[in-house]
């Protein structure tokens, strides 16, 4: 299931891409969820677009929405302290506003906007805390611009979104009903697996070649080299669902572990393996190479 969260910058009823929304959750190809942490989000609602406008857009979120957390009052600090989440926090904050100082806590802000920047720090750190794959918004400053889009897919495992017609056309393609992700493994011949211990699987979608893999079958089950091979597929987070399709295969097959490994300078391999596959990153090997692993 595909988890997209909205920005309190997307709740506006003239929005026309929040009814596309709204089917796809009603057909379970997403689950949708937006956050009112403070009254100062409803606040905002009520003075910029009016009573009814404010109560139109609680109706739509109750309907299509989800929520994490529960709505605090002004001043009170949020009920997470994981310190999982506190580091999240802190580094979407340096990504967001560098240039607002190192303040973190909300009691610490005077002026309005900056409590409303604190709101959106919020947001987007319990959406990577609990594992979402896309953050929406309308704020293309804050989320964007000066190179903020990148850093924030670099850092974490999500991907950030204007909502826009691209993004919904983004967002249905992935959700298809016959979107059918298959691996076909290209066994080699017994003397050749004897001497290489390695397969070179198809990595298919809707029965078309679109990649490979190089793997070690055997423990722990290792991931040589993965690759979707069609470029206007690249960013669509093909590999990362294949990388799932692998684990279940190697735990059918009674592995305990998986591995792979990155030489120290494609930070592209490092990326994926840390921030999209989430696999823990280990010791560097005796050739300098990042020993990536899960345990299964």
């Amino acid at each position: 299931m595909i988890i997209v969260t909205l920005d309190t910058s997307c709740l506006n009823p003239n929005h026309p891409e929040l009814d596309e929304l709204a089917k796809l959750s009603l057909d379970g190809k997403i689950t949708l969820y937006f956050e009112i942490p403070s009254e100062v989000e409803t606040d905002k609602w009520k003075e910029w677009r009016g009573e009814e406008k404010k109560r139109k857009m609680l109706w739509w979120k109750n309907l299509y929405t989800k929520q994490h957390d529960i709505v605090f009052k002004k001043g009170e600090t949020p009920p997470l302290t994981d310190p999982k989440y506190d580091k999240i926090f802190k580094k979407v904050k340096e990504i967001h506003s560098p240039l607002l100082g190192v303040t973190y806590n909300f009691e610490d802000l005077s002026e309005r906007n900056q409590k409303r920047v604190w709101v959106d720090w919020k947001l987007c750190a319990e959406h990577i805390y609990y594992g979402g794959d896309y953050f929406v918004t309308k704020n293309k400053t804050e989320f964007i611009d000066d190179g903020r889009k990148e850093k924030f897919e670099t850092t974490f495992p999500t991907k950030i979104r204007l909502l826009n017609k691209d993004f919904i056309d983004e967002l249905k393609e992935i959700a298809r009903d016959n979107m059918k992700f298959e691996i076909k493994e290209l066994v080699r011949d017994k003397a050749d697996r004897e001497f290489y211990h390695e397969e070179e699987d198809q990595l298919c979608l809707n029965g078309d070649v679109i990649g490979y893999c190089v793997k070690i079958d055997r423990e722990p089950f290792e991931i040589i080299d993965i690759k979707i091979t069609k470029e206007k597929l690249r960013e669509k987070g093909y590999g990362t669902i294949f990388v799932k399709k692998y684990e279940v295969m190697a735990k059918e097959r009674k592995c305990t572990k998986m591995m792979a490994r990155v030489e120290e300078s494609n930070m592209r391999g490092i990326n994926f393996w840390k921030n999209h596959a989430n696999w823990v990153k280990g010791e560097k090997n005796d050739k300098g190479q990042w020993i990536f692993y899960k345990n299964l």
